[in-house]
């Protein structure tokens, strides 16, 4: 996925304390309080925080092409979850500097260089978690929000963070759709989305509750069919997976089509 020059999720926060895993807001919250600014003009990132209390002053990030020194030992081999999700990594100083000082811990920011192991299709090929899109629906949020029942907990699509968020007339409209269509755009369907503590947290404060919306997910989100069980372990499911089998250009406001099945996919 990209964005005129903008690769999509191109960097990513590691620990080397902990074998140079992936560092994400489960494990510090407060990244979520970091404001992200594309400078086209000048191809670069501009990153600053929300939070008065630690003055960092902006992070810039240029996307300019790297030249890569295949030999050198700056180089990092960084695994995601599984060793067939194996990347070839180079760490930025100044950005590790700059994230070390905001969350008070050492580590270190990588940019990616290549995959180094043979992709297959739900293998990712940039730093996403499962896959390139994750759908969701603003019916499904107003949904989900009618039934918490603490008052003061106000729920939005930015909890879960939807590469694209539709406007259909049924919640979880989404669940059922095997293909979908926006202009040239052709994505498939490639499992509903497991959805962990990180939805708890709040995307203005960055405070983390544990609570909401998860327990409300957990009591009619699960899908407790014998396939469900099989492939999601009775773990809540809210919003759907897609890879792209067609890529195109999208805007907001463009019409959809959809290839609907008659139940849910799984």
């Amino acid at each position: 996925m990209t964005y005129k020059d903008l690769r999509d999720r191109e960097f990513m926060l590691i620990n080397p304390m902990d074998g140079n895993k992936s560092v994400s807001a489960r494990e510090e919250p407060r990244l979520l309080l970091l404001h992200v600014n594309y400078n086209e003009e000048a191809k670069c990132l501009e990153i600053t925080s929300k939070d008065p209390m630690v003055p960092t002053g902006t992070l810039v990030l240029s996307l300019e092409p790297v030249t890569v020194d295949w030999n050198s030992p700056d180089q990092l081999d960084i695994f995601i979850r599984k060793p067939e999700h194996a990347y070839k990594c180079l760490p930025i100083a100044e950005a590790s500097a700059w994230f070390s000082k905001y969350l008070g811990k050492d580590f270190k920011f990588v940019r990616f260089l290549r995959q180094t192991v043979k992709r297959r299709k739900e293998i990712p090929d940039r730093f996403y978690d499962l896959a390139e899109l994750n759908i969701l629906s603003e019916k499904s949020v107003e949904n989900l929000n009618e039934l918490i029942c603490d008052p003061s907990t106000d729920v939005s699509y930015r909890n879960f963070r939807p590469s694209i968020l539709l406007d259909v007339n049924m919640p979880f409209e989404e669940d059922y759709w095997a293909i979908m269509k926006i202009g040239d755009l052709e994505t498939e369907f490639l499992q509903r989305c497991v959805r962990c503590v990180l939805i708890t947290i709040n995307p203005d404060t960055g405070v983390k509750t544990d609570k909401e919306p998860l327990t409300t997910l957990r009591k009619y989100r699960i899908d407790r069919s014998e396939e469900g069980i099989a492939k999601y372990r009775r773990q809540p499911l809210f919003s759907a997976n897609h890879v792209i089998r067609r890529p195109g250009k999208i805007y907001v406001g463009q019409s959809i089509e959809a290839i609907r099945a008659p139940r849910e996919m799984l």
